[in-house]
């Protein structure tokens, strides 16, 4: 995996975002075992059950510490094989879609967890805080998925 960027631009608060030049999608799946508020952003928890995911993750992570020079990065994924998924809201309107297994739509507040699902995500690029690296995962497409955990 080759990740390129093509412009970087510094906050008010100094942070600095790098934005990839293409914008990495993911298709995953795993099980989603925690959904948090914070300061009114909402993220999850998805713990990868595919060997292939997870590879597929490292090597982004990899070319992730090639491309963007930090002192520190951030784990992309932790010791249990989780990834933190952002649920990215527009003037309180989500900007995500997540179906039921009925076909509906529901957000991500209404989910019973823990729930196997397939998540489509994607990373623009990469936040530099403090000489530390860091990625959001902007979950765009989630549905439950028929594998049993």
């Amino acid at each position: 995996m080759s990740l390129r960027v093509c412009n970087s631009v510094r906050g008010k608060d100094g942070n600095q975002f790098y934005k990839f030049k293409h914008l990495c999608k993911f298709k995953i799946a795993g099980e989603l075992h925690t959904v948090k508020v914070i300061e009114g952003k909402t993220y999850g928890i998805l713990q990868l059950g595919d060997v292939d995911h997870v590879s597929v993750i490292q090597q982004f992570s990899d070319a992730l510490q090639r491309c963007v020079k930090a002192d520190k990065y951030s784990s992309i994924l932790d010791y249990d094989l989780n990834i933190h998924l952002k649920f990215v809201k527009h003037y309180n309107k989500p900007q995500y879609k997540i179906w039921k297994e009925n076909g509906l739509p529901t957000v991500v507040e209404a989910l019973d967890l823990p729930l196997y699902v397939d998540v489509e995500c994607e990373v623009s690029g990469v936040y530099v805080k403090d000489d530390c690296a860091s990625v959001s995962f902007l979950c765009k497409d989630m549905r439950s998925a028929s594998h049993v955990v």
